[in-house]
């Protein structure tokens, strides 16, 4: 079971056990060693919250929920920064 968390500090030891390869970068949690990977999560939140006028929390919040869910979906991970925050973004204008 991925799991990815943008809060918080600490990932699931069956995660890390699974893996060994859990990697942190300001605030966003992934398991992969692909830092461009975490810069583009990184900034897809900061991205969603200066364009949706929301706080970071919010944004966060919703994109940990898609980025969990697609994150399980997919197997060629290249587009998923970009399909998580289409997704986040049509949410948070939606709702």
């Amino acid at each position: 079971m991925q799991q990815f968390n943008i809060n918080s500090k600490t990932i699931s030891e069956t995660e890390q056990e699974r893996s060994g390869k859990a990697r942190r970068m300001n605030g966003l949690q992934l398991e992969s060693n692909d830092k461009t990977e975490q810069i583009k999560h990184r900034q897809s939140v900061e991205y969603l919250s200066g364009i949706l006028g929301m706080p970071r929390e919010r944004i966060i919040a919703v994109y940990e929920q898609e980025l969990n869910q697609m994150g399980r979906m997919v197997q060629v991970r290249d587009y998923l920064p970009i399909l998580v925050s289409r997704r986040v973004k049509n949410l948070l204008q939606r709702g």
